[in-house]
């Protein structure tokens, strides 16, 4: 893309472009925040430099973040300073910056400098993802590079130098080559095919590297989150993409000057023939957004084309009247403060935010995460890793405790090594592989899953007790994946019944028959005694029973009255239910409240009108949305 340059600015001029990128600054650092998603991402950085690798349970080699190349960098500066919640956001201050600097130098001209400066100020979703932790601000930078090396005349080199960038925008977030491509196609004229060829292997070389050691060690080119997100769902099309135009919808309330500037962006763009490719790329990237259904980050997917639109607009603006430059100005900062608009508590931190999805399941992150995380935030709680680890450290356990959540990026980063996490919405390696629970009920980047029977149990005592056959076979494929040597042939073996499908029919079977409608679990009641001893780890105890799929069914050896029953569960709630004959003749609750997951002893009375009782049904109570663990060590009735 060229820019056309006017005469020399004047004086007014620059210092009101300097004075709108102070601003720029401020905000962003005002801003800063960090999301719990890059918790996740932190918490393998700090096994990876702590000698465990790029993992995130230490038992297990799982990719669960999406940006190989920030996940690289995050790494070089956790070596460096030791830490990361700050490091992180003055990395993505510092970034973010460069990226605008770059952009300017390339669109040259103060008035169109000041009129981007304008729209980045105005735009809530650039000044919130300038940081955030996640990767976005590399991506500001690298978007600035490919916009300064589609400037360059000679086609061969401006064909080399783009498709190198673009190469580290692909190994940055995979799906940023949508963005690029049509301006790589385009750079492609004019350039004998040999040497086009070596500049597209070149810049294909990062991603080409990263994903074959990709595939060895995790045994996937693609993170687990792509098919917990992507692939796994079940999610028709058409739902998705009604979720991606409630996504743009939701900015043009929340945001307008960031979907504006893209429109402007795109639409003026097209029209330019040296601006073109770059437009096209903006527009297939808003597509691929509402193909996938956006993000649960309000304006998240909407920067990376904000930023291309950026380049558009400050090059028209290079080759226009100043007039129309300060009317454009002052459009959009009439269009970022429309009344109404929630900015107030976007920059006001003196009330701890509360805030909830709405019916389109979108929120604003950045105002929680400003006031836990934030650089300047007065109320900022501590981030270290493994802070929480002596406290689910106990001198009876020498492996990692496993225990469930969801949405658990910020308390497994505290965690530490000391828990395996099972999530069953994006980093389990099983679960993932597994369509949503419910059709009916799913948020966007939250596709809530069930826990297969006998999973829980399989993680504790390392053999697969899963029922059913298909899925038995999955968790040995992928067991043998994540936790056999990289190099052996049951590990290889295993990964080519992944890659082939092989599974896909007997995994598609449990999901028809066991998985959205779980048999209930039969145990007879002398399976458990002896009880075990109190605060037994549940993970520890050869007796424990999950009981959030489908629930237990404890069978007495005959109809017995009984005063009460003594169940020894792990944390979380419970429901009783007493039958006799298959009828049922009385109900109780359990709530064993929270803590670390060992077994402890809670009495249920039995209804003093229950009579004699042959089974009695044990159900955790376990919402899709926050899922954890309901686990039974034990039942012992009193008489």
């Amino acid at each position: 893309m060229t820019t056309a340059r006017t005469p020399r600015s004047s004086t007014a001029w620059r210092v009101a472009a300097a004075a709108l990128g102070a601003l720029v600054l401020a905000a962003i650092v005002r801003l800063s925040w960090l999301g719990d998603d890059a918790f996740i991402t932190f918490r393998s950085v700090e096994n990876m430099v702590a000698g465990n690798g790029p993992v995130w349970n230490v038992d297990d080699r799982v990719q669960t973040y999406t940006h190989p190349l920030w996940f690289a960098l995050l790494c070089v500066v956790r070596w460096i300073t030791g830490e990361l919640p700050t490091s992180s956001q003055v990395l993505g201050i510092v970034t973010s910056s460069a990226a605008l600097v770059w952009l300017a130098r390339t669109i040259g001209t103060a008035p169109a400098i000041a009129f981007v400066l304008t729209a980045c100020l105005g735009s809530r979703a650039f000044c919130a993802y300038a940081t955030s932790g996640l990767e976005t601000s590399l991506t500001f930078l690298l978007i600035a590079a490919f916009v300064a090396a589609n400037g360059v005349p000679d086609p061969a080199r401006r064909l080399a130098r783009t498709a190198l960038v673009a190469g580290a925008l692909a190994t940055t977030r995979l799906d940023l080559i949508v963005l690029v491509a049509p301006a790589i196609a385009a750079n492609l004229r004019g350039v004998p095919a040999r040497a086009a060829i070596r500049a597209l292997a070149i810049g294909a070389a990062p991603l080409a590297v990263w994903s074959a050691f990709a595939t060895v060690y995790y045994g996937s080119p693609f993170p687990i989150t792509a098919f917990a997100k992507a692939f796994c769902h079940g999610v028709p099309a058409g739902e998705l993409a009604l979720q991606g135009l409630r996504y743009l919808q939701n900015g043009l309330t929340a945001d307008p000057v960031t979907p504006a500037a893209i429109a402007a962006g795109i639409v003026l763009g097209l029209l330019r023939p040296g601006r073109r490719a770059l437009a096209v790329g903006a527009l297939a990237y808003v597509a691929y957004v509402v193909k996938v259904g956006g993000d649960y980050m309000q304006g998240r997917f909407l920067v990376p084309p904000f930023f291309a639109a950026l380049a558009v607009l400050g090059a028209e603006a290079a080759a226009a009247r100043t007039a129309r430059v300060g009317f454009a100005m002052l459009a959009l900062g009439a269009l970022a403060f429309v009344p109404g608009l929630p900015r107030t508590t976007w920059f006001d931190g003196s009330v701890e935010p509360f805030y909830a999805p709405g019916p389109d399941g979108i929120v604003a992150e950045e105002i929680r995460g400003q006031w836990d995380h934030g650089i300047l935030s007065s109320h900022r709680v501590e981030s270290v890793f493994g802070s929480h680890g002596a406290t689910l450290r106990a001198p009876d356990l020498d492996r990692p405790m496993i225990t469930v959540w969801g949405s658990m990026g910020w308390t497994g980063f505290r965690a530490g090594t000391v828990a395996h996490y099972v999530d069953p919405w994006l980093c389990d390696p099983l679960i993932a592989r597994l369509p949503i629970a419910d059709p009916s009920r799913w948020r966007i980047g939250h596709f809530y899953r069930n826990i297969p029977a006998g999973y829980l149990e399989s993680l504790a005592t390392g053999t697969n007790v899963i029922a059913h056959p298909g899925l038995a076979a999955l968790w040995d494929a992928v067991r043998s994946a994540s936790r056999d040597p990289l190099w052996s042939a049951a590990r290889w073996g295993h990964l080519w019944d992944l890659w082939t499908g092989r599974l896909d029919a007997g995994v598609a079977d449990y999901v028809a028959t066991r998985y959205r409608t779980p048999p209930r679990i039969e145990v007879a009641l002398a399976d458990f005694p002896p009880p075990p001893q109190p605060d037994t780890w549940w993970f520890v105890w050869p007796r424990s029973h999950s009981a959030q799929t489908g629930g237990l069914a404890v069978r007495l050896p005959e109809a017995t009255a009984a005063r009460s029953v003594v169940a020894h569960v792990s944390p979380g709630g419970y429901e009783v239910t007493f039958r006799r004959g298959g009828a049922t003749v009385g109900t109780g609750r359990i709530v064993a409240g929270h803590g670390p997951e060992r077994l402890r002893a809670q009495t249920v009375a039995v209804p003093a009108d229950a009579g004699a009782i042959d089974t009695i049904w044990i159900d955790g109570i376990v919402p899709l949305e926050t899922p954890y663990t309901t686990i039974v060590g034990g039942v012992e009735l009193q008489r």
